[in-house]
């Protein structure tokens, strides 16, 4: 959850609180199968006994994702991971504050590849998310082992996802998917930024919101086995 950082009260501004469900931003993690067919085939010669055959089998795509860019594991929507903003105050984020959180994606052992975008959640934009703006962007690829999601590294990064200023329920557009390699050979390791801008200071104050994203994993194929 990110809640604005308190201020003394001011005359004329009443407080405007706002229920929330949970106490943390969270990020949802869809996994998916590819749908195909497992089927013989068969080739046989018209002049002779002899036959070549290949049993195919419908891959899976499945991904894991990670709040560090090392350890990572499934999530579902029923159990979301857990950015961490790294917001000050108990969880308050103050009028002109930016925080950050990164968010690693990558493909399981046994998945094929494919590729994934951000796709924020519509309830984004209620409450205090009605004042927020961020964006995301990728961090390079070359990033050490255990990236690190902060304003010099989102400054440095060229790879926009999601446009810096967008409001908290706009999500990356299909243009922004990032390739994910089979067999978890690659990790797309995004960086999100969001600022409660001042002028929106007043409005804003004692709202909150339960903001999430899903990471939405396409594929084109299935791999064979066999």
């Amino acid at each position: 959850m990110i809640t604005p950082a308190s201020e003394p009260p001011r005359r004329g501004l009443p407080e405007n609180p706002r229920n929330v469900r949970r106490d943390k931003v969270r990020a949802l993690l869809a996994s998916g199968s590819v749908l195909g067919l497992g089927a013989v085939m068969t080739v046989a010669s018209w002049n002779a006994p002899q036959s070549a055959g290949a049993t195919l089998t419908a891959g899976e795509f499945i991904l894991t994702s990670s709040t560090d860019g090392q350890e990572f594991t499934q999530y579902s929507p029923e159990s979301p991971a857990s950015l961490d903003m790294g917001l000050p105050d108990v969880g308050r984020i103050a009028p002109g504050n930016t925080v950050y959180a990164l968010f690693s994606v990558s493909t399981a052992a046994e998945s094929v590849g494919g590729t994934v975008v951000p796709v924020a959640d519509a309830d984004n934009g209620t409450g205090l998310g009605e004042h927020l703006t961020y964006g995301v962007r990728r961090l390079p690829t070359e990033a050490p082992s255990s990236p690190a999601c902060n304003a010099d590294t989102f400054a440095a990064s060229s790879a926009e996802i999601v446009p810096l200023g967008s409001p908290l329920a706009t999500g990356a557009s299909p243009e922004s998917s990032q390739l994910l390699a089979a067999h978890g050979a690659n990790q797309v390791d995004f960086c999100f930024s969001v600022l409660l801008p001042e002028e929106n200071a007043d409005s804003a104050r004692g709202t909150s919101v339960n903001a999430s994203w899903e990471m939405a994993g396409t594929t084109e194929g299935a791999e064979g086995r066999g």
